[in-house]
Order: structure tokens, then C-alpha cells, then sequence
């Protein structure tokens, strides 16, 4: 909805465009910041959230894992789009054609990097940008576009005021009652600032 809105100019331009969280290799990703309490990483469970509504905000998340069964399955029905490399074991593969004698993925060369299936058993090949002769891609790029940056991400107060929070949100909040009145003033004259 959100991203109509923008679409269609009845939303203001944020700046940022479309967002990419890449995540290569999802099950060392989960295995990563654990302990005896916690045996995945718990922000496996916030990329699990922006995979399955991240999209309706610009947000795409892409990941890669060595093995299907490494993916949660929260996650799986968020994933739009998957593709699959060539794997170590055909019978790893999620790729089915029905009726089909052989799998699809033994069909996938071993001897040709980038080639895969995707869900459809349709041939597909990555290409990979030719960057080896440039000694800092990211200067270069930075060369040929001057002046096109991201705009800064903004960041939040760390210490807001009760008061300077009611200076900006009085005129938006509605108070039906001059009881709720009173308490909301009482309470930010007296309140400590909060501390974020």
C-alpha cells in the first residue's frame, strides 16, 4: 500500500528507493550469535518478519543456503523468488517436474558456474560483473555517478522531553475530555525526559 501511494505521487518521496538486505548463507547467519539459552540467532526471527512484509515497504531481502531444509519455514512462503544453483547432491533439489523420470537438477552442468533451475526446471545463468581490472570498484562507481548518494539515515533524539513532545503532537492529538486535558498536561510538566 505504501508503495502504490509513492507510485502513484499521493505520498511524499522518502529518497531511498528500494532497500536490498543480502544475507549470504543463511545457515551460518543462524548459527551466529547464539549461546545455551538461545540456540539460533534471534534476529533470524526480524528476517523472518521482512521477508514475509518487507516487500509492501521497498524492503527485499536475498538469501543463499546450501541446503533448503536450512530455511525456516516461516520464511519459505515470503520468498518470491527462488532460484537454485547447481547442488552437491540432486537430491537436495526442490525442483520437481511431474511425471519426470530424473530430476531437472542433473540436468544443471557441474562444469559451468552460475548455471541453475528455477522453481519452474527453466535453465537460467548468472553473470557476474567484470570488476577484476579496477583496483576499488567502489571508487570507480563513485567516478562515474558524482553527486548521486544516498541521502544520511536519520537518526532519533537521544533524550526527548515529555514537553517537547506534547509541543508537537498538541495540535494532532484529539483529547475528548477536559479530564484527559489536564492529565496529559500534569504529566508533561512533571514527567523526567525520556531517555532512548
Amino acid at each position: 500500500m505504501f508503495r502504490n501511494r509513492g507510485g502513484n505521487g499521493s505520498a511524499p518521496d522518502d529518497g531511498y528507493g528500494e532497500v536490498f538486505l543480502v544475507i549470504d548463507n543463511l545457515y551460518a547467519f543462524g548459527r551466529d550469535n547464539i549461546d545455551q539459552f538461545n540456540t539460533r540467532n534471534p534476529l533470524l526471527a526480524k528476517v523472518t518478519e521482512l521477508v514475509n512484509v518487507g516487500l509492501a515497504y521497498g524492503i527485499h531481502v536475498i538469501i543463499t543456503t546450501p541446503s533448503w531444509l536450512e530455511v525456516p519455514l516461516a520464511m519459505r512462503d515470503g520468498l518470491g523468488l527462488r532460484l537454485e544453483l547447481k547442488l552437491h547432491d540432486a537430491r537436495d533439489s526442490n525442483v520437481r517436474v511431474v511425471g519426470a523420470l530424473r530430476r531437472p537438477a542433473d540436468a544443471v552442468p557441474a562444469d559451468q558456474p552460475g548455471r541453475g533451475l528455477t522453481m519452474a526446471a527453466e535453465h537460467f545463468l548468472f553473470a557476474s560483473p567484470a570488476l577484476d581490472g579496477q583496483p576499488n570498484p567502489v571508487a570507480a562507481i563513485n567516478a562515474r555517478y558524482p553527486g548521486v548518494a544516498a541521502p544520511p539515515v536519520r537518526l532519533l533524539p537521544t533524550n526527548l522531553a515529555p514537553r517537547r513532545s506534547a509541543r508537537c503532537t498538541a495540535d494532532r492529538i484529539r483529547l475528548s475530555s477536559a479530564s484527559a486535558r489536564k492529565t496529559w498536561r500534569r504529566w508533561c510538566s512533571t514527567s523526567p525526559p525520556i531517555r532512548c
